[in-house]
């Protein structure tokens, strides 16, 4: 959300794979939070609940691939202007 703002991520390797997972996971979005996003997100609306900080990576190093998505990505790119 904001440039500053720390996350946490889990590490998950599942058995026989290359890939290796990292997830975060926080807790609903604040008012101020709400007001912030909404301000960088050209939708319609944001949803009721939302969880803003949280984020997952699939990365495959054999292969050099990464995959990130973020809620905030997610929301943002609903919109069709966006897209």
């Amino acid at each position: 959300m904001e440039p500053n703002t720390n996350l946490n991520f889990d590490r998950y390797v599942p058995s026989n794979s290359d890939w290796i997972v990292y997830k975060s996971e926080y807790i609903m979005s604040n008012s101020v939070e709400m007001d912030m996003i909404s301000d960088k997100v050209a939708t319609m609306g944001l949803p009721e609940v939302f969880y803003g900080n949280n984020h997952i990576m699939f990365i495959n190093s054999a292969k050099n691939l990464l995959f990130e998505m973020s809620a905030l990505d997610a929301v943002a790119l609903s919109s069709y202007k966006i897209r």
